[in-house]
């Protein structure tokens, strides 16, 4: 299995590597790193740990951190993240950030890549892991903290509909995995009004997120993929 840039994605290392690449040289990565540097933000959460690459390039771009807090469900990924990220700024929890369940079973599309191809079992039962649940809000009303990274594999979608203080976030970099759009469509009725291929992805978060404005997206080359792209950086509209 290869990514952009010819570089593999099968072992921790490289995904490691890969992770690297793909937040130094995409001109969005880099402004999202380059704005949260110039608001000299204090605090973040990495949901979605994975190897702790993108917390690593945070507090090393980003010298105002005074603490930062790292989710990662998977158990190998976590202890790989323990030893990647040597910072005493910054807890590390292997738990999976998702509402209405205390476990939740994952299906994991390869085990040394550290990446969810689904959220249930079913899909990969071989693969499947049970993990821990928590509410992002419950840490929220503890602690403030300015920037909150998303990559969740498709769990995005529980986690914005469900939580009642990211939206009190000042920045938010959330990448969003349309073909997991269904699987929630499904499951809440309403979603069922917002079209892929019409570009309501951007309406739908929009709608979630009514008082922050978008600064940045990352999209692919085709019309579809422009009209909904599949990163974007929200900021508070009163910053």
């Amino acid at each position: 299995m290869t990514n952009y840039c010819n570089i593999p994605t099968n072992t921790q290392e490289s995904h490691k590597l890969y992770t690297s690449v793909e937040w130094k040289s995409e001109q969005y990565f880099d402004e999202v790193v380059k704005f949260l540097k110039e608001k000299n933000i204090k605090s973040f959460i990495d949901i979605g740990g994975c190897t702790g690459e993108v917390s690593n390039i945070i507090l090393n771009n980003v010298p105002s951190i005074e603490y930062g807090l790292i989710f990662e469900p998977h158990p190998i990924n976590y202890e790989y993240t323990k030893e990647n990220v040597k910072s005493d700024k910054v807890v590390i929890e292997n738990k999976a950030v998702f509402y209405g369940k205390d476990f939740l079973d994952l299906s994991v599309r390869n085990p040394n890549i550290g990446s969810w191809s689904f959220l249930y079992s079913e899909k990969y039962p071989e693969n499947s892991i049970r993990v821990q649940c928590v509410n992002i809000d419950d840490y929220l009303n503890e602690k403030e903290y300015d920037f909150v990274k998303i990559d969740i594999e498709g769990a995005e979608f529980n986690l914005i509909e469900n939580s009642k203080l990211l939206k009190t976030v000042k920045f938010i970099e959330i990448e969003v995995h349309h073909e997991h759009f269904d699987t929630y469509k499904n499951e809440n009725d309403h979603l069922s009004e917002y079209k892929y291929s019409e570009g309501n992805i951007i309406d739908y978060i929009f709608k979630q997120f009514p008082n922050h404005e978008l600064h940045y997206y990352l999209s692919g080359e085709s019309e579809i993929q422009k009209k909904n792209p599949g990163n974007m950086f929200l900021c508070l509209n009163d910053i």
